[in-house]
């Protein structure tokens, strides 16, 4: 899978050549295939030309002088333009997400303002049809407790998002769990995740009691409201 990749913490995804696109052209197959993997020190992706036949050399996205997790959400890409997006399990003491805009061959990070660090599962980003993105992530409260999901948007590639926004506040969550997100229109997405009312945390008790619950708080205007059913 490319000579430099790891084996830790895989995800794949296809995406279309981008117009700034260093990477060779493709062979046979209509889309870049890439596959990531968590590298202990670094994270790497590894780019194939001919759908996932052979790879060329893995390329860190971000290495050990990085603040940030090097364990990972899924690996998404733009169905607009072919954007690739790779977001850490937190950078510090809030969230980033790392951008490549030439398919794969270079990555910038670009960090989301009055986010906060958080651990209860993976963090998901979508992107929608027009490019939109939408970052969903776990939110840490004061004590270091888990928190509600939060989710941020970006219509430029990640350069500016909007004021990270805690879902279901309405619905009493104490805790979240495994946010994972996807979009389809523009202004429309969709945000699930595993909550509990219940008191207590759960990454620091042996034994937590609380029940969990499947929330899906969805947008139809660009996130700039949500609004959240029970599963």
């Amino acid at each position: 899978c490319g000579p430099g990749i790891a084996f830790d913490h895989q995800t794949l995804v296809t995406g279309k050549r981008t117009e700034a696109s260093k990477q060779p052209p493709l062979v046979g197959y209509p889309n870049y295939l890439y596959y990531c993997t968590n590298d202990v020190g670094a994270a790497d992706c590894a780019t194939s030309i001919d759908g996932g036949l052979t790879y060329l050399p893995a390329i860190p996205v971000f290495g050990p002088d990085s603040n940030c997790s090097t364990i990972f959400g899924h690996i998404k890409t733009s169905p607009r333009d072919g954007t690739v997006y790779l977001m850490p399990d937190g950078c510090g003491q809030g969230q980033a997400v790392y951008v490549s805009e030439d398919n794969a061959a270079t990555w910038t990070r670009r960090d989301i303002p009055g986010s906060t660090a958080g651990g209860g599962g993976h963090p998901s980003i979508a992107v929608a049809y027009d490019g939109t993105v939408y970052a969903s992530w776990t939110s840490t409260l004061s004590g270091g407790t888990e928190g509600p999901v939060q989710v941020a948007v970006s219509t430029d590639h990640g350069v500016h998002w909007t004021k990270p926004v805690a879902l279901a506040r309405d619905k009493g969550i104490l805790a979240t769990s495994f946010p994972i997100a996807v979009a389809g229109d523009g202004d429309r997405a969709a945000v699930g995740y595993l909550g509990t009312t219940d008191d207590g945390n759960p990454r620091s008790e042996a034994k937590f009691a609380g029940t969990w619950r499947l929330y899906i708080s969805f947008t139809y205007d660009r996130g700039r409201t949500w609004r959240t059913v029970v599963g």
